[in-house]
């Protein structure tokens, strides 16, 4: 086997070795780097990879970096046709200038490499290699999505929060020792349904199962796509709220928790959620940031339930009292 043989294998095989979407997405746009050796391309990423959301398309690398109006409108163009395909051969030639290659698993778009055709792209020697890694990577990210999922309500699960989470603090904290501009501000918080033993007691646990599947369809509707949603584990929920500060997070939370009060539950009628809030401080452990949230939902659930309180507000006002440090040792019903 030939020395550059060698390498494109290795370079697949980089592949199937990431545990995350970031990871892997990063090792992606580096194999497209090194294998399209001539050219220009662009690699989109669709960014919202829920089964129900709107497909957005981002641009993750290209050869050159800068791209003319023209070219940005026409790439623009052909994801939106893409877009709107169910089913798309990988290949299939769109524009007589440049050729779009689907990057699909079934019917989920995971995004598009668009190769200009100054040069004859399947005749490259690397052109197998690229199809092969185009494969390769809409399995993997498959893979990671399958296994990111609760499978009861279709929101992140607890590994994909602990892995958000030391994403988020590792980058604020890799941009401000590069000082490469303004970091986005995150928020936590953590869910928990009132009562929610009571429900499962009195119509069983396939009523209970609706509650929580209709309490994260209404997550969907009222958080916004660069929110992330998680079911932390049975009744509770966590959120990581993008570039807000605690004010507008307060704001936005408590629109949900009217929204989730005024909701009529099939059987059930109303369902209260109770809600802890804090701010992500670079520089702190997740393991923290997650008690401070919990402390602050303990808060809530101690003094009337249905209702939202800040960590920070809480701390600052010597409210937490003597459960400040044992908070997370406790389960409600």
């Amino acid at each position: 086997m030939q020395s550059c043989e060698i390498k494109d294998l290795d370079r697949l095989v980089s592949l199937t070795c990431q545990k995350s979407f970031e990871s892997l997405q990063k090792a992606f746009a580096q194999v497209l780097c090194e294998t399209i050796e001539v050219g220009g391309y662009r690699l989109y990423l669709n960014k919202d990879l829920r089964s129900d959301g709107e497909r957005r398309f981002e641009r993750v690398s290209s050869r050159p970096e800068k791209l003319t109006e023209a070219i940005k409108d026409a790439d623009g163009h052909q994801l939106q046709q893409l877009a709107g395909f169910a089913e798309i051969e990988p290949g299939s030639a769109s524009q007589s200038d440049n050729i779009v290659l689907p990057i699909l698993n079934g019917h989920t778009i995971f995004g598009a490499l668009i190769v200009d055709l100054g040069f004859d792209f399947y005749a490259s020697t690397h052109a197998n290699v690229v199809l092969s890694a185009i494969t390769i990577f809409a399995n993997q990210m498959a893979l990671l999505q399958h296994s990111s999922q609760d499978a009861l309500t279709g929101l992140y699960n607890r590994y994909m929060l602990d892995n958000a989470m030391e994403h988020i603090l590792s980058s604020t904290q890799a941009r401000r020792e590069g000082d490469s501009g303004k970091d986005p501000r995150w928020c936590l918080a953590m869910m928990d349904i009132d009562h929610f033993k009571q429900v499962n007691d009195t119509y069983g646990h396939l009523i209970g199962d609706e509650v929580l599947l209709q309490l994260a369809q209404l997550m969907k509707q009222c958080f916004r796509h660069d929110d992330l949603l998680f079911r932390f584990g049975g009744e509770e929920f966590s959120i990581l709220l993008k570039d807000v500060n605690l004010e507008q997070a307060t704001r936005t939370l408590e629109r949900f928790r009217t929204k989730v009060s005024d909701h009529r539950f099939p059987q059930v009628g109303q369902i209260t959620i109770s809600l802890g809030l804090t701010y992500m401080t670079p520089g702190k452990f997740p393991s923290a940031l997650l008690g401070n949230a919990d402390k602050a939902l303990y808060y809530s659930k101690e003094h009337g339930r249905n209702q939202l309180n800040c960590f920070e507000y809480l701390h600052e006002l010597e409210l937490l009292g003597d459960y400040e440090n044992d908070a997370n040792d406790l389960e409600f019903l």
